[in-house]
């Protein structure tokens, strides 16, 4: 089996549900409360985990109850933890208020996740350079992640980079030579490239052949509901979502990187990892919560064999 690892964020998520959102300087009762874990990177490592993956986290939390909790939760759902450390005060932790029609105010203090420095980097290297696929993500330092991607693949070629590049920001034009995958949604799509993507083809691939021009390999665009675009040598193809009954779409693209690593760890193509991508990420919407909702290698193969109608598309 394939190694993979995931350089990210881990975050709680401190959830309040409400009637309507408060206005400034007032207080109002909660009609729900939960406490969740999140956080883009600690989501990836979970879907792989779930998926029956050889995987280990990378990254930093807190000096506090919550580090503990979430290292446990790695630990419950098949997911290394000797390289996470702890350090500062406290675990990344968003403060998230949803009000009855689902628009929300999100309060974000990435605490230790923006601890993790190129000197942490440095210390797992070795490591690192093990790896057979590695995911990287936008919650940590930017300027950390561009060094271990340069690090990295300066020391291995070999290694399949991902990178979510999410939140949408701007990224060093010198280190896409070094991403083998990048997966952004439409706009973070637009973010990188200045392009405005609509529902035609043409918009898809103007923007992908600008990050292929810059470097990347292979660039897959997450069209949320309706599938995922992938773009490389071979020219444009689009994957179609699976039927699925959504009732939360938290952590979907998270799922769909996740599938996107198992299927090339298990040496599918790029079609039918992209098919799998599609599936695992369609599957994670059929529950509440991001992580608690992620499904398991068989269920997301089985939901392939029940809709074999769902075809690749070549442009």
């Amino acid at each position: 089996m394939k190694k993979i690892a995931v350089i990210g964020s881990m975050n709680i998520d401190i959830v309040s549900k409400v009637q309507d959102l408060p206005k400034k300087g007032e207080t109002i009762h909660a009609v729900d409360f939960f406490k969740t874990f999140g956080g883009k990177g600690g989501n990836q490592a979970i879907a792989l985990g779930k998926l029956d993956s050889d995987i280990t986290m990378f990254g930093k939390v807190g000096n506090d109850e919550f580090g503990d909790i979430y290292i446990k939760n790695f630990s419950d759902n098949n997911v290394k933890t000797n390289s996470i450390e702890k350090d500062g005060n406290n675990t990344g932790t968003a403060i998230v208020t949803v009000d009855s029609s689902g628009s929300n105010n999100i309060t974000l203090a990435s605490e230790a996740n923006y601890l993790v420095n190129n000197k942490y980097i440095d210390k797992y290297i070795d490591i690192l350079s093990t790896m057979d696929i590695i995911l990287f993500q936008l919650e940590i330092p930017i300027d950390t992640t561009e060094y271990a991607l340069k690090s990295i693949k300066n020391i291995n070629k070999n290694i399949i980079t991902i990178l979510d590049p999410a939140p949408a920001m701007k990224i060093q034009e010198n280190i896409f030579q070094y991403i083998d995958y990048i997966t952004p949604n439409e706009t973070e799509t637009e973010k990188l490239t200045n392009i405005e993507i609509n529902a035609s083809s043409e918009s898809i691939y103007k923007s992908a052949s600008i990050l292929k021009d810059n470097g990347v390999k292979n660039i897959v665009i997450k069209a949320g509901k309706h599938g995922a675009y992938l773009f490389n040598d071979n020219g444009l193809i689009f994957a179609p979502s699976y039927d699925v009954k959504t009732i939360d779409t938290t952590a979907a693209g998270d799922s769909f990187n996740a599938g996107l690593a198992k299927g090339l760890s298990v040496g599918m193509s790029n079609e039918d990892s992209i098919l799998l991508a599609c599936s695992v990420a369609s599957l994670s919407t059929t529950g509440l919560g991001a992580q608690t909702s992620m499904p398991t290698y068989k269920e997301a193969l089985e939901l392939m064999e029940s809709q074999k109608n769902i075809k690749i598309k070549h442009f």
